[in-house]
């Protein structure tokens, strides 16, 4: 990857595994609270926002970022992180899987991870525990994976434990290997 790419060492993955982030994301209400407005938000924050919402100007923001930065030499499974609520099946990111999975020869594998359970969102507060990932988030049907690698997809990487806890459980049922990639990572600078 050739973007100013964030490796994020998190003590449940093993190095040399890390995280890795294609930019940085400023928190809107950190961004006002300092002086911030709409027009001088960051644009890469922005379009997150917008995936999260699953708006357009997200999505193809979001999958030009992916076309230019990564490129596949062997095969891959793309997976999202599912999202926090449970009824949702069809979040910004995993519409965006499904988008960039044939620019690079992928298999779209976007209902991977299902949550089971709902959980409070994070950035409203909620449990950024591991555990609750990992007692919310189950496989489903990872023999489509075989003989490939999984490129596992979040937007914004915080603390890292939702993306550490599908890698967790992807590798528990079976998958051999687990690239976990943020479009963000929280920062407060």
């Amino acid at each position: 990857m050739t973007m100013a790419t964030i490796e994020i060492p998190h003590p449940a993955i093993p190095a040399p595994a890390v995280i890795y982030a294609l930019g940085k994301y400023r928190p809107y209400w950190y961004h006002r609270q300092n002086g911030g407005d709409g027009q001088s938000f960051p644009t890469h924050s922005g379009r997150l926002l917008d995936l999260k919402e699953a708006r357009e100007s997200g999505l193809s923001f979001c999958l030009k970022v992916l076309t230019d930065e990564i490129k596949a030499t062997i095969p891959l499974a793309l997976a999202a992180v599912p999202s926090s609520d449970a009824a949702k099946l069809r979040s910004g990111v995993q519409q965006l899987v499904t988008r960039f999975a044939p620019v690079i020869g992928g298999l779209d594998l976007g209902n991977l991870l299902l949550r089971t359970t709902s959980i409070p969102k994070l950035a409203k507060g909620g449990d950024r525990s591991i555990g609750v990932h990992l007692a919310s988030i189950a496989a489903n049907d990872v023999s489509r994976t075989q003989g490939r690698v999984v490129m596992l997809f979040d937007d914004i990487v915080t603390t890292g434990n939702s993306l550490a806890a599908a890698r967790q459980i992807l590798l528990d049922a079976g998958v051999a290997e687990v690239i976990c990639i943020a479009l963000g990572q929280t920062s407060y600078d």
